[in-house]
């Protein structure tokens, strides 16, 4: 793992994210980043596509270096969720923790637009024996966000004190 690579999330969390996938099987993983989202989901096979999109060319062209990076159904795109070109619907959206330096009105408006009637948007971070998402409960405050539900898996056994929490619902904007 190198400095700008985020650490690996345990299974668990791809196993929540499957359970939350709807129809169609295709993903919009928001603020990529490097992929720590991205490339273990689309390495499961169970998901049909994946468009991982961040602002940051830097970030990307590192992610498309990292294992799973160059997988021919996981499509970079450089730039921002609520401009970029995309190819909804989605079946879900994912992001981490980057979420938080996003626009956030603009872009769950965008998400609302992108999403498939069902389909939801999961907010998955790493935590240190943190509580639920704050950010989740920031936007639920403002009206941005109806949570459905929320899931803290077991510590990675790499780090016994690092877990991460999925909080999960729909962009109401």
């Amino acid at each position: 793992m190198t400095d700008r690579q985020s650490p690996p999330y345990p299974a668990e969390v791809f196993d929540v994210l499957e359970s939350l996938l709807e129809e169609p099987a295709r993903v919009l993983d928001l603020a990529a980043g490097d992929g720590a989202l991205a490339r273990p989901l689309i390495a499961r096979g169970r998901v049909a596509s994946i468009d991982a999109v961040d602002t940051s060319a830097d970030l990307i062209i590192g992610a498309q270096g990292l294992p799973g990076g160059s997988h021919p159904d996981l499509h970079w795109t450089i730039g921002s969720v609520t401009t970029a070109p995309l190819n909804p619907p989605y079946g879900l959206v994912t992001a981490g923790p980057r979420l938080y330096w996003l626009p956030w009105k603009p872009t769950l408006t965008r998400l609302a637009e992108l999403l498939a009637p069902h389909a939801l948007l999961a907010i998955v971070e790493h935590g240190h024996h943190r509580g639920p998402l704050p950010i989740a409960d920031e936007l639920a405050a403002r009206g941005l966000f109806h949570k459905h539900g929320e899931h803290r898996t077991l510590p990675i056994p790499q780090s016994l004190d690092t877990a991460a929490t999925i909080v999960w619902g729909r962009p109401t904007a």
